[in-house]
């Protein structure tokens, strides 16, 4: 969650996501997941975005220091667009609902280059024909203790299609202290 982030002209960002993942592990290395997902983002031009996915994963390096998994599947997404204004104020675009049919695929690359040091990497894209939603994640994580650990995080979202007005692409830059339940 980003509730709220600002810098001195105001108010950046304003955002929580939901995710819940289940997998079915059909061998060592082959997976069935469901997935669901849920965003409310005021800065991305969508009131929300819900996906509900199934699909295939497959684990192609599962060893000690690294883990690389990788799914594809279809989904369905909701989702509702905010109003457009311009800068009198004016209405110029009313938010709209809308679903549809997307693809849903995942990369999340896991490396432990120390017992306290590990960078992750996870990417996610839901194409369908009106918008294609892509999110990549890279954290940079130290362990502190057995369930402290400070996290330096940069995230790219990118939206093929947003409302009017909202730009296409959006960065972060985070400094997080994580913790981890065992």
């Amino acid at each position: 969650a980003l509730y709220p982030a600002a810098d001195p002209d105001g108010t950046t960002a304003r955002r929580w996501e939901a995710f819940e993942q289940t997998d079915y592990n059909f061998s060592p290395r082959t997976f069935w997941f469901g997935a669901a997902r849920y965003e409310n983002d005021e800065f991305s031009g969508f009131e929300y975005q819900a996906i509900v996915s199934s699909g295939l994963g497959h684990k192609f390096i599962d060893s000690d220091a690294t883990k690389f998994p990788g799914s594809a599947g279809v989904g369905y997404k909701f989702v509702e667009t905010q109003d457009a204004y311009d800068d009198a104020g004016v209405l110029i675009a009313p938010g709209e609902s809308d679903s549809e049919v997307v693809f849903r695929g995942t990369l999340d690359y896991d490396h432990e280059f120390t017992e306290t040091t590990s960078l992750l990497d996870k990417f996610v894209v839901e194409a369908g024909a009106d918008n294609t939603f892509m999110q990549n994640d890279l954290t940079l994580q130290v362990k502190m203790t057995d369930v402290l650990a400070l996290a330096v995080g940069y995230s790219v979202r990118h939206n093929t299609d947003p409302q009017v007005g909202f730009e296409k692409t959006d960065t972060l830059t985070t400094i997080n202290l994580v913790y981890e339940l065992e």
